[in-house]
């Protein structure tokens, strides 16, 4: 199902069913001239319902972590570890408002879990988790965030056994505070987060995600699954934003649901650091955006090939599988296809500066038992965040651009595959528009 079918389907209106100490650097030499203060990390909103394993983690003490650390604390020790000279910031830590001007937290601002489910056939349950935020930079006497840059962190690992949501916490901690972890949030802040450009002043315009909006057809597709389009939209949001600012490098202004009627009022993002000894707490009023940014959601459809049932289980299982039905262990071949346009603009006047349509298609197997399902939503969430990554990619990375335009094959497994491909029919409009995206990114005044 390559994107000449799947737009035709969509046209007709069918579908399918701390032992170290931070290397310091001079003010001469520094980005941001001045100590830095690491805060710690805390939610964004003290108050949500929506982030209960990570408030979790957040909570775990010496006695009750995985370590025998807290997150704050395994995350200090994590960034202590790493040369912040290089990314020319004076990062320090347990400082007061006397000893320095600026302030660095991370704020989490939504978790996702997109996979909790046992695999009989090894025996295993497998998570797949999302946990989005943002690394802010800001000064604390002139109360002015510097930079928000927005970040993901990932997990994908299986457990031993049929275990349950009670893990959850636990591996919230992992992805938080564990350096080890490639996608943990430790991690981007001992590499990743050194290549970012921090600096006091910015050149170009800043950016924030507005909105998503739904088609009929997305609408359709939505209904047969039983999805709130507006509260996936709300995901997308935060999808589309992180993966903005990752592939790109720049910073963005924290996504926070407006309308036209509301999108110039001023807002503030609410500072409390919870690493126990911080300054920080404060309210700060968000930037001014010039460029936005919107998805619409053209839809998708999941096709089930109609083939014989494939059983899989390993060698020695059915003694520990008793209970269960060989059925079980049969997997059906499933094609999902999705179409998403990403517009971005000028906020005044609403002038377009790219208007591009991508698609995706996922080729997976899946269990037959629908108990061992990934379910139909995560599915769709995994598809669209491949597809935004590369998407995003392309805007600076010109091969990724031509890999998109001619259409991107990626075999990640025997029994998986994508592929992506920009829908634009003109190469130069699409590299004229990616162009001009570039020359508005906002950049460390410096380089």
């Amino acid at each position: 199902m390559r994107r000449r079918s799947f737009l035709s389907l969509a046209a007709a209106g069918g579908i399918f069913s701390a032992g170290g100490r931070f290397s310091f650097v001079s003010s001469a030499q520094a980005a941001i001239p001045g100590t830095v203060t690491w805060g710690g990390a805390y939610l964004l909103d003290e108050g949500t319902t929506e982030m209960p394993h990570t408030k979790a983690a957040l909570a775990m003490n010496a006695s009750s972590s995985p370590t025998g650390q807290s997150a704050n604390k395994a995350l200090l020790d994590a960034i202590r570890s790493v040369d912040w000279s290089t990314a020319d910031i004076d990062l320090r830590a347990g400082m007061d408002k006397q000893q320095t001007r600026y302030g660095m937290v991370f704020g989490l601002s939504r978790e996702s879990v997109l996979q909790s489910g046992y695999r009989p056939s090894e025996d295993a349950t497998a998570f797949n988790l999302r946990l989005t935020g943002y690394n802010i930079v800001y000064d604390i006497m002139d109360r002015r965030i510097i930079a928000t840059f927005a970040v993901r962190g990932r997990y994908f690992a299986a457990l031993a056994g049929d275990v349950g949501i009670s893990a959850l916490p636990g591996l919230y901690f992992d992805l938080l505070a564990n350096k080890k972890n490639t996608g943990s949030i430790a991690r981007f802040m001992t590499d990743l987060a050194l290549a970012y450009e921090y600096d006091i002043k910015y050149r170009g315009r800043n950016f924030r995600y507005i909105e998503t909006s739904t088609t009929e057809f997305g609408q359709v597709a939505s209904d047969l699954i039983g999805l709130d389009p507006d509260q996936y939209g709300e995901e997308l949001a935060l999808v589309a934003t992180t993966a903005f600012s990752e592939k790109l490098k720049v910073p963005v202004i924290p996504y926070q649901k407006t309308t036209a009627v509301n999108r110039r009022m001023v807002r503030e993002m609410t500072i409390v650091a919870s690493s126990g000894d911080s300054p920080l707490n404060t309210a700060l009023p968000l930037g001014e955006a010039q460029i936005g940014i919107r998805l619409i959601n053209h839809g998708w459809e999941f096709q089930e090939t109609d083939v014989e049932l494939q059983g899989r289980m390993k060698t020695g299982q059915l003694k520990s599988l008793q209970n269960k039905s060989l059925v079980d262990f049969n997997q059906v071949e499933v094609t999902l296809g999705a179409r998403i346009e990403i517009q971005i603009f000028e906020i005044d006047g609403g002038r377009p500066i790219f208007t591009q349509q991508f698609f995706g298609q996922w080729a997976f197997l899946e269990y037959a038992d629908p108990d061992f399902q990934m379910n139909r939503k995560s599915r769709i969430y995994l598809l669209h965040e491949t597809l935004l990554d590369r998407a995003f990619d392309a805007i600076l990375n010109e091969d990724m651009r031509g890999q998109l335009y001619d259409g991107l094959s990626i075999q990640k497994k025997a029994d998986e595959a994508y592929y992506l491909e920009a829908l634009s029919e003109d190469w130069n409009v699409l590299s004229e528009e990616c162009a001009e995206v570039a020359s508005l990114l906002p950049r460390a005044f410096g380089t």
